[in-house]
């Protein structure tokens, strides 16, 4: 974002829109916060105090800012002329810009920077279960996933037009991200995925966003499942099918369970609605089957048939093949 869009207002508050006469409008002013906040006041470290001054859609644009902000991070990552500066590059500088983002979408999507459960578990949330306000789960969730998530080695790990080489070397940069943080941060990816998985194919409010975010949730989910798959094959961690404990990450409750996931899903067999246990045979297969079919009702959008194309090359390759 430049200097110019960080100076731009927030949208004021909605019911200043929906007054239904001039009388009232004037009554709101009043009662309303006597200033609008700007995008670079709003993205400040105090949020949490000036969070119910800020609009629903400004709330959605802070969403989509931090979206932003983290490709544009990336980008200047994998810039050479910077490849020596150490606050571009270290874990530390990038852990901690994760977890400001991460406290923002706490605080956006909900109101209070506290609740992590809830945080990713769409039916805690109480606001009300208007379009809009599904929109706005669906791209903080997205947002999550974009937050931990490598999409640009994932988008060319999955292109069916890579070349072997090209997996190859894309295939060790992914490998590197499912370490990460002991794994921490691929489990958070997979987390806000397997919401924004489950609610959109559900639930689906027909958003121009929604097929985008849910390629993106399920890109990310098959990733997963096929370095875990290889990750198997190599001796390098136990199968699933040995552990006792089942979390289903699209239905998780609470924040413990959430904290269980991230710091110790690598012990637990993971399930998702529809799919079973995600790291089991044929799960690659039941997982496209159900984005392909969740695009398909998304009819209006035609984009969708090109992202089915690209789930119908993938399930062509299934790292857990039925036996």
């Amino acid at each position: 974002m430049d200097f110019q869009e960080l100076q731009q207002y927030l949208p004021c508050h909605e019911s200043l829109w929906e007054a239904t006469n001039s009388s009232t409008w004037r009554t709101l002013v009043f009662q309303l916060p006597d200033r609008q906040i700007s995008l670079r006041t709003a993205l400040l470290p105090d949020i949490s105090e000036i969070k119910d001054m800020i609009s629903d859609f400004g709330r959605l644009i802070l969403l989509f800012a931090i979206c932003v902000t983290g490709r544009q991070i990336r980008q200047l990552q994998d810039n050479p002329l910077l490849s020596k500066i150490d606050q571009f590059q270290n874990s530390a500088g990038q852990e901690a810009f994760r977890h400001q983002a991460r406290k923002y979408i706490r605080i956006l999507q909900h109101g209070s920077g506290e609740e992590l459960g809830s945080h990713f578990h769409p039916a805690l949330n109480s606001s009300s279960n208007t379009a809009f306000h599904s929109n706005l789960r669906i791209t903080a969730h997205h947002a999550g996933i974009l937050l931990h998530a490598p999409m640009l080695e994932i988008l060319n790990y999955t292109n069916y037009f890579a070349t072997s080489r090209d997996i190859t070397k894309f295939y060790e940069r992914l490998t590197l991200w499912a370490e990460e943080d002991k794994g921490r941060t691929i489990r958070r990816a997979v987390f806000h995925a397997a919401i924004l998985f489950g609610f959109i194919s559900s639930r689906s409010c027909y958003g121009f966003h929604e097929p985008i975010a849910f390629m993106t949730a399920t890109l990310t989910l098959w990733t997963f499942i096929d370095l875990c798959a290889k990750s198997q094959n190599k001796g390098s961690t136990s199968p699933q099918s040995n552990f006792q404990v089942t979390v289903r990450l699209d239905k998780l409750r609470g924040e413990d369970e959430a904290l269980e996931w991230i710091e110790r899903g690598h012990q637990l067999r993971a399930h998702l609605t529809d799919i079973g246990n995600i790291l089991s045979p044929g799960s690659s297969k039941r997982l496209i089957g159900v984005a392909w079919r969740t695009l398909e009702s998304l009819t209006s959008w035609k984009f969708c048939r090109r992202f089915q194309a690209v789930l119908t090359a993938l399930e062509n390759h299934d790292p857990f093949p039925a036996s």
